[in-house]
């Protein structure tokens, strides 16, 4: 009988043994299912977060309601019902039900913080994370040249700030968040 392995096995197999690939290929398919998780969340209307690969939940990317008390879409219902929150806009001050005139219309953005050697901070917005991973790609092409010989990897962004964090020199995040677009005064009362 062969021993056969997930693909998160694979991985955290192949990172026990010490590969020079397990590290470039995890993050490259971190990188796909991003890009697969942001194209489901756009089908569904719902948020995604970034893919992650940790040793103890193995691969995995958060999905979240896009508009406050919005259902679990059916695709995702079956896969832990009981994890599905009201998301990042839960914490919106939204008053009354979304039905009601006083609701906010929101629109989902992800957050891209990037934090240089130096201390300093940017802090930019995007539409989708697919635009957030291109800014951090371009920070990576920007500082590779510099200090590595050879060609770049392919998700250069994931290996130069891989690399600092082994450092402790620079970071860059990425987390989905709600912006109201608009809110209606309440019944009765002044704008």
């Amino acid at each position: 009988m062969a021993k056969q392995l997930t693909l998160d096995e694979l991985i955290e197999a192949a990172d026990r043994a010490g590969l020079p690939t397990a590290k470039p290929i995890m993050r490259a398919i971190e990188s796909l299912a991003m890009a697969l998780g942001a194209d489901l969340a756009e089908r569904l209307g719902v948020l995604c977060g970034d893919a992650r690969f940790d040793s103890i939940d193995g691969l995995t990317i958060a999905f979240h309601a896009r508009t406050k008390r919005q259902a679990c879409p059916e695709a995702l219902c079956e896969f832990d019902p009981d994890e599905w929150d009201e998301g990042q806009q839960s914490q919106a001050t939204e008053p009354g039900d979304e039905t009601s005139p006083a609701a906010a219309e929101t629109m989902a953005m992800f957050v891209a913080r990037y934090e240089n050697r130096h201390g300093e901070a940017v802090t930019r917005v995007f539409a989708t994370t697919t635009l957030a991973r291109d800014w951090k790609n371009a920070i990576g092409r920007d500082n590779w040249d510099a200090v590595r010989d050879g060609p770049a990897p392919d998700e250069i962004g994931d290996a130069w700030f891989e690399m600092q964090a082994d450092h402790g020199s620079e970071s860059f995040s990425i987390e989905p968040c709600t912006v109201e677009l608009s809110l209606a005064a309440p019944q009765g009362g002044a704008p």
